[in-house]
């Protein structure tokens, strides 16, 4: 009985043994498919994240320079009425055409009277120069309007959209971002020189007030 018993032990402890010895490559292997996957995942994420952060920069960029020229036509349209409203008080008072006679008889009335007028005029044409539109472009492409009209009709310009991914679409605002941005400089360039001879000319209107008080 006691045999018996022993052989049975001694079989389910050899059974046990080559249990325990099967090799365990497949775990092994599950893991590895699983670490394979979850850095496909995160790499897909990133380059996700990587779009979306392109995305989001044209996009300020773009808002941020169409702001600054909508700040330029403002401050054009302020300077352009504070310089002609300046002109039509000098002019109903009679102090735009004092330097109408010959210039070895002017006065410091008279010259002031010139730098004025002159100042006043020329800071109310750049502001003009300024708020006006400008076409310059590319004629081909998918932001500015001149260009959306040149395809031959809605559709065309809807399937030529729908065609570009995201990397496409952002590319061509970066790009309609850089034609503003010029456009924003000029008008920056000429609103300053404005600025400058509106200053000149309200401090020699407010010389010449002074003056024949």
């Amino acid at each position: 009985m006691s045999k018996d018993n022993q052989s049975i032990s001694d079989s389910s402890l050899n059974s046990e043994i080559q249990t325990s010895a099967k090799p365990l490559s497949p775990p092994h292997q599950k893991t590895a498919d699983n670490i394979h996957v979850v850095r496909y995942e995160a790499s897909d994420e990133a380059l996700k994240q990587d779009q979306e952060g392109r995305w989001k920069l044209a996009e300020e960029t773009h808002q941020y320079v169409r702001e600054h020229i909508r700040l330029a036509d403002q401050k054009a349209t302020f300077f352009f009425a504070g310089s002609t409203a300046l002109l039509a008080y000098l002019y109903n008072h009679g102090l735009t055409n004092r330097w109408f006679i010959q210039l070895t008889t002017w006065g410091f009335a008279d010259m002031l009277s010139f730098l004025a007028t002159v100042c006043l005029i020329l800071s109310a044409l750049a502001c003009i120069m300024t708020i006006m539109p400008r076409l310059k472009g590319s004629m081909r492409g998918l932001i500015f309007f001149a260009a959306i009209c040149e395809y031959d009709n809605s559709q065309a310009y809807v399937n030529e959209v729908m065609r570009q991914n995201l990397t496409e679409l952002c590319e061509a605002k970066l790009k309609h971002t850089y034609e503003l941005s010029k456009v924003c400089t000029k008008k920056y360039d000429i609103l300053r020189w404005g600025q400058w001879l509106g200053s000149a000319g309200f401090i020699a209107a407010l010389f010449l007030f002074i003056f024949l008080k």
